[in-house]
């Protein structure tokens, strides 16, 4: 057994049950998972939204007996429930709290205290196996939870022991954040739309099923990319050079993460100055205003530049295209063109000022000129710059 192995009691989150002939029907309309998936070897994670997609709670929900079960955040079951009895008025179901009825427990590499108890949970996540009233739910690699009838939990508590530290919730949560499992918590309720936690991508929405509440809102963001804001986490190795390992993230993200990134590398860049881009000074290239100024501001300053060029420099380098001119007065005086208008003078440029040390750091992660250019003029490219090194 892992020493990291240890359980402990899941006492932040409570427990609403939904019984009764139309229980799945009802809240189907009512959450992101699609309750047609749940079975009793498969659980899932899901949320609750408001009309305008902002999720109002997170659960981990799973099938009991005559209907399902939703572990939320024990301050969010209360509204929750009140909300939800309105609209199941008409509904052969009955939604009350058994936060009382059942102790619920993580375990953190504790599959073999739930072998002890009869329970082979498999890896898969979400996967459910039970044994007599007990149920086993894989959470993440080699964490579980086991809900215990209320009535059980200290005999199956003093077993857990026998075999395993009780660790604290904390440690708990910790894992939790490392699986990247993101909660809705009080503070929280309302603030995010489901993309921004990433439940997408742990299962916790369905894009195959029909509409439930705040369905438009969350399918637009997917798929017509709209999103500003998501989950990411952000790991130090301060053992010898500190290393700083980026997990999730998006290139919309990217000034509130560099921020955050160098936040953490601070303290070993004494120099560092404080975070400056949220502030309102704008940032290089931008004082010419949006891309319409920008174009008619570079037309201006160089008239014979291609239109496509033009465009492609007003929109990637704004009033640092200044720079890239130097003084030239045509086409010619920008150098070599390798293709798809990019020239020699814009790739020094890259070289000089953006760190560009490769044609694929030109055409790929500088532009995305790449899809314009053949294997040839690349390799020309890259000639180019090992002989602009020498």
């Amino acid at each position: 057994m892992a020493d990291s192995a240890f359980f402990c009691t899941l006492s932040h989150e409570g427990v609403l049950a939904v019984r009764g002939a139309d229980a799945s029907k009802f809240l189907q309309g009512q959450l992101t998972c699609n309750l047609n998936y749940l079975s009793d070897t498969q659980a899932s994670l899901g949320a609750r939204c408001t009309q305008k997609g902002r999720m109002q709670s997170s659960f981990r929900i799973v099938l009991e007996g005559d209907g399902v079960l939703l572990a939320m955040a024990s301050e969010l079951l209360e509204p929750q429930l009140a909300d939800l009895k309105k609209y199941a008025v008409f509904s052969k179901s009955k939604l009350t709290d058994e936060s009382t009825a059942w102790v619920r427990f993580g375990l953190d590499h504790g599959d073999a205290a739930l072998s002890s108890l009869g329970l082979e949970l498999p890896a898969d996540t979400d996967s459910v196996v039970r044994h007599e009233s007990l149920i086993a739910i894989r959470v993440s690699p080699d964490r579980a939870e086991l809900w215990v009838a209320a009535d059980q939990a200290d005999l199956i508590k003093s077993k857990l022991s026998a075999l395993l530290s009780e660790g604290t919730l904390n440690q708990w949560l910790l894992g939790q954040i490392r699986a990247g499992i993101g909660q809705v918590m009080p503070s929280t309720r309302e603030l995010f739309i489901p993309q921004m936690l990433n439940l997408q991508a742990v299962g916790g929405v369905s894009f195959k099923k029909g509409c439930y509440t705040g369905q438009e809102i969350v399918a637009r963001m997917q798929y017509l990319g709209k999103l500003k804001r998501r989950l990411y986490r952000l790991q130090l190795d301060a053992e010898g050079a500190p290393a700083l390992h980026v997990l999730g993230g998006k290139l919309t993200t990217y000034r509130v993460l560099a921020e955050e990134a160098l936040d953490l590398l601070r303290p070993y860049l004494p120099h560092a100055r404080p975070a400056w881009t949220a502030a309102g000074e704008p940032l290089p290239g931008s004082d010419w205003g949006d891309a319409g100024q920008a174009r008619e501001q570079l037309r201006h300053q160089a008239p014979w530049l291609p239109e496509t060029t033009l465009r492609r420099w007003a929109s990637a380098y704004g009033s640092r295209s200044i720079d890239l001119l130097h003084g030239a007065r045509s086409l010619f005086d920008l150098g070599e063109d390798f293709g798809a208008g990019l020239h020699a003078r814009e790739v020094a440029f890259l070289c000089d000022h953006e760190w560009a040390r490769s044609a694929e750091d030109v055409l790929w992660r500088r532009s995305k000129l790449g899809l314009q250019m053949d294997a040839a003029q690349a390799a020309r490219l890259q000639a180019w710059m090992d002989s602009r090194r020498r």
